[in-house]
């Protein structure tokens, strides 16, 4: 079990919230153990160490008032903590999944303001997604990529996409391996698109950010 620790609520439905939602959707998994739930984020142990460290401890600390301890496993780096307050309120207020996310979707009430809806894609970016730079034709060419194992989910973020403007293509990948799910992918290629993801979605993954700003030639900076 992961350390007990007390948590408050939000009272309000914010784009921070909105944004860690979506972090969750990409990295998080909890369920009641024992009769106690159980919370965990994860993310890869190499890539991800720096943004853990800084952007989603300081997250939790201003939404949950949750000083979490952050931890090293044999693949994966985050933390797991012990709440039944918080797990309550993601799968009743949050309507988030115990359990599996197979199906996992983004929250109506996030869907139906378009600031809420882009910042939890914002955050699913930053845990299931990542940007290629190609070379094409001797120039570099972008690439924003998201994958996912729920089919409504992948819908959702094309939708959202189409919504603000951005161009991308949806496919699914089917596993020789008849036990796997199969994958979505959602791609958003090109500057025009880039930009406008960065315009309207943006990122707080720093290792995100370094090829936001580079590609778009903007000061550098941890987020963008």
């Amino acid at each position: 079990m992961g350390e007990k620790m007390y948590v408050r609520t939000p009272k309000i439905i914010s784009r921070t919230l909105a944004e860690e939602t979506g972090i969750h959707i990409g990295d998080g998994s909890m369920n009641f153990c024992g009769g106690h739930g159980l919370y965990s984020l994860r993310g890869n142990k190499v890539t991800d160490r720096e943004f853990y460290k800084g952007h989603v401890k300081r997250l939790f600390g201003t939404l949950y008032g949750a000083d979490v301890k952050l931890r090293e496993w044999k693949d994966v780096y985050g933390f797991q903590i012990t709440s039944d307050k918080l797990v309550k309120f993601k799968n009743k207020i949050m309507c988030l999944p115990l359990g599996k996310k197979v199906n996992i979707t983004i929250p109506e009430l996030l869907l139906r303001v378009n600031k809420l809806a882009t910042a939890c894609v914002r955050g699913i970016l930053d845990t299931d997604g990542c940007i290629y730079i190609e070379n094409k034709k001797g120039k570099d060419y972008p690439r924003i990529e998201i994958s996912t194992t729920s089919g409504p989910l992948a819908n959702q973020i094309r939708d959202i996409m189409v919504r603000n403007g951005i161009s991308c293509s949806l496919w699914k990948e089917k596993y020789k391996n008849k036990n796997w799910n199969p994958k979505f992918m959602i791609s958003v290629k090109g500057y025009k698109n880039f930009r406008l993801w960065y315009e309207t979605i943006g990122t707080s993954h720093p290792e995100n950010a370094k090829k936001f700003c580079s590609l778009l030639r903007l000061p550098s900076s941890r987020t963008c």
